[in-house]
């Protein structure tokens, strides 16, 4: 008897965790039901004519931050999660002066269930 009530209480201590930390989880806007940048926000970028500025006010700080020498290029990085079956990494690359030349929005593969 002792041992079901132990059970129990761990059962109403994990649901009540479960309550407390996976509302952060939710999302509203055009970015429901995913995390990290929405493909109407990506859209809003122009190559040629975006700043480190806009894209820090667009989509926030990057997951990462990588230098291309030989490009002469800062790629800032960030990850876009729908599902377990669409996680995209996004390439957000930056020309010496700051502007944006390219956006890289590539599906990750190694989530994918495997054919064989």
């Amino acid at each position: 008897m002792r041992r079901a009530f132990k059970l129990n209480v761990r059962i109403v201590e994990i649901a009540l965790l479960a309550a407390v930390l996976l509302p952060g989880c939710a999302s509203t806007g055009t970015n429901a039901g995913g995390q990290g940048p929405s493909m109407e926000d990506l859209g809003k970028l122009a190559p040629g004519t975006s700043t480190t500025s806009d894209v820090q006010k667009l989509l926030g700080p990057p997951l990462r931050v990588t230098r291309f020498d030989r490009m002469q290029r800062d790629v800032w990085e960030y990850r876009r999660y729908v599902d377990p079956m669409d996680d995209r990494h996004v390439a957000v690359q930056f020309s010496p002066d700051g502007i944006v030349r390219e956006v890289l929005v590539l599906k990750d593969y190694s989530r994918e269930v495997c054919g064989c």
